[in-house]
């Protein structure tokens, strides 16, 4: 089976928090985490995820009935933290009430060495056709790849698209 290193993941209203407050919530945790670390619960594990130097992720939902999205983009940390949030977390209380559902932790953000800021941005797209990369088995766009049913898709981009930087020049909210 093939592997993928990135991630998209869409939030719905009735699979966890509401969705504008959930992003909102990961980048103040990473702006308030000693390490610049927000933890990101989803339903599903990501099945032949394995973590690159630069992987990311982008999480987003519709605010409303455009094709509009809101979302946050951010690097994925190392793949050895994934499921294991620490116990004292603030997140555990806020993802609470959904812990029988969303079992799967992801740790995010996170401050390189040298750079200005964490790698987090909560950030707008006109439409998932905005959003760069396809969907790493299937070839699709995100616009293709995201319909009522898909809520996590494992992602590709260009072999000389820079991540990193990518989510340093989004315009938005930072920590």
């Amino acid at each position: 089976m093939k592997d993928y290193s990135h991630l998209l993941a869409k939030l719905s209203p009735a699979g966890g928090p509401a969705p504008a407050g959930e992003l909102r919530h990961l980048v103040d945790q990473c702006g308030r985490d000693p390490n610049s670390v927000a933890w990101f619960a989803s339903a599903l594990p990501g099945s032949g995820y394995w973590r690159a130097g630069n992987s990311v992720c982008v999480i987003f939902h519709h605010p409303d009935q455009s094709p509009r999205v809101e979302a946050v983009v951010a690097r994925v940390l190392s793949k050895e933290l994934v499921n294991a949030p620490p116990e004292d977390a603030e997140v555990q209380e806020f993802y609470g009430e959904w812990r029988d559902q969303l079992r799967f932790w992801w740790p995010l953000g996170g401050k390189r060495p040298n750079a200005a800021g964490c790698d987090i941005v909560l950030t707008e797209f006109d439409s998932l056709d905005a959003i760069p990369g396809r969907q790493w088995r299937t070839g699709n766009t995100a616009s293709k790849s995201f319909t009522a049913r898909c809520s996590l898709a494992g992602w590709a981009f260009d072999e000389t698209f820079n991540t990193l930087d990518w989510i340093q020049s989004l315009p938005g909210i930072r920590p």
